[in-house]
């Protein structure tokens, strides 16, 4: 499979852009924007018709309540998040995360979905993004713990 790249402006999204996969795989995609200069790297995932089909299914159940939920609601995170079941009226700023640890990566970044880089994400940032406006979050050790652990369930 190709890598593709591109000079149109992808960095704030301004022009549709339209991937066509031939076959079924995952691929990186490096997409550049000239000026001003950026470039951001995208997974593509071309899955077959039945499988495709069961994944987009999953996405529009809602979450599952449990014991974690009243900890993301309770810790500050459903201000921003919505997780469709649990958090509903959020301000929307930030992403939706009801099939959050179902994700790759983190904040549309190569950043690893895994516990550390979550815990560094969640209580700095804009150490790892200076861009994030996500707020900090001195959450206590075992409360964050928990938090990583309900999102990482969120299937």
């Amino acid at each position: 499979m190709a890598v593709a790249w591109s000079a149109h402006n992808f960095l704030p999204l301004r022009r549709r852009s339209l991937f066509i996969a031939e076959t079924p795989g995952v691929d990186r995609v490096l997409l550049i924007r000239l000026w001003p200069p950026a470039r951001r790297h995208l997974r593509l995932v071309a899955d077959p018709p039945r499988v495709f089909e069961r994944w987009f299914a999953n996405e529009l159940r809602p979450a599952a309540p449990a014991a974690g939920s009243i900890l993301f609601t309770s810790s500050g995170c459903s201000y921003c998040h919505v997780i469709r079941g649990v958090a509903e009226d959020p301000s929307h700023t930030g992403p939706e995360l009801t099939h959050f640890g179902a994700r790759h990566t983190i904040a549309a970044m190569d950043m690893p979905n895994r516990r550390g880089f979550l815990s560094g994400w969640i209580v700095d940032s804009r150490a790892l993004k200076h861009s994030s406006t996500m707020p900090h979050n001195r959450l206590d050790p075992a409360i964050l713990h928990q938090l990583i652990s309900y999102l990482e369930s969120l299937r």
